[in-house]
Order: C-alpha cells, then structure tokens, then sequence
C-alpha cells in the first residue's frame, strides 16, 4: 500500500509482512533483496536501518548481494565491516 514499507523474507525469524515504521514511503528504494534506502536512513532486510549509512551514496558491491558501501564504510550483512570503502573486507 502507499502507507507503509512491508518486510518480505523468506526467513523464518523474521516476521513477514512487518513494517519498517521509520521508513519514508515516498522516497524508499529496495536496491535489491537485502537493502533499501529512503532520503535519510538505509536498511537491512531484517528491519533495522544502518546507522551512520548514507543513503545518497550507499550501493550493492557487484556480484555480493551481501556486501555494500558508501562514501565511509563497507557493510556486510548490515553491519559495518570498516571505516574505509577502499578495504572491502570483514573480519567477524
């Protein structure tokens, strides 16, 4: 609907059909099945939104549907993996 960003998952922790109740509906963007953005914040598909992330340059690595980046950081499953996107690699 127009009112709400709805999760979808074929995951069975997390609750199908929830809402991210922070996201902006008019600007959000899913940038494919496990991140979204809206004008301010970025999202993992499990719900919460990534802080310090910037939507205006965060992108999908190609070829790692996982892996992400903006200006700042590398992401990888949502979280921070580095403080630099010049380093692409996580050590968890």
């Amino acid at each position: 609907d127009k009112k709400n960003v709805y999760l979808i998952s074929l995951d069975s922790e997390i609750d199908i059909g929830a809402t991210l109740n922070a996201a902006d509906v008019g600007t959000f963007t899913a940038l494919n099945n496990f991140y979204g953005n809206d004008k301010s914040k970025v999202y993992y598909f499990a719900g919460w939104s990534i802080l310090g992330a910037d939507p205006n340059s965060f992108h999908i690595v190609a070829g790692k549907p996982y892996d992400a980046q903006d200006r700042y950081r590398t992401y990888k499953n949502g979280y921070v993996c580095n403080l630099s996107p010049d380093l692409m690699r996580c050590s968890y």
